[in-house]
């Protein structure tokens, strides 16, 4: 790889970091995330079972049939849920997503 090609792709990762870098510390919106990611107890904890969900094509979700991308949220799901307040109780951190 050339100079120039290197200084040009750590100048647009720099670029992008500047620009999106805050969303990274952001919460759950409350446009939509609430209840397609947050509250929804198929992605909290995620199961083979509710998986399986996403995958029927006879049960989209809100009019939608987008099992690959439940699955990525079930994954992310996966990983990312940490104590709540009360014992036993969990949520998911928004920072993963």
């Amino acid at each position: 790889m050339s100079l120039r090609f290197c200084a040009a792709l750590v100048l647009l990762m720099l670029v992008t970091f500047v620009v999106l870098g805050r969303s990274v510390w952001g919460e759950f919106t409350l446009f939509d995330d609430v209840f397609t990611v947050r509250d929804n107890p198929r992605l909290n904890p995620p199961t083979w079972e509710t998986l399986a969900h996403y995958w029927d094509p006879r049960n989209p979700e809100y009019s939608l049939y987008v099992p690959v991308t439940y699955t990525v949220w079930a994954g992310v799901a996966a990983i990312s849920r940490v104590q709540g307040l009360a014992p036993g109780q969990w949520t998911l951190n928004p920072w993963m997503f």
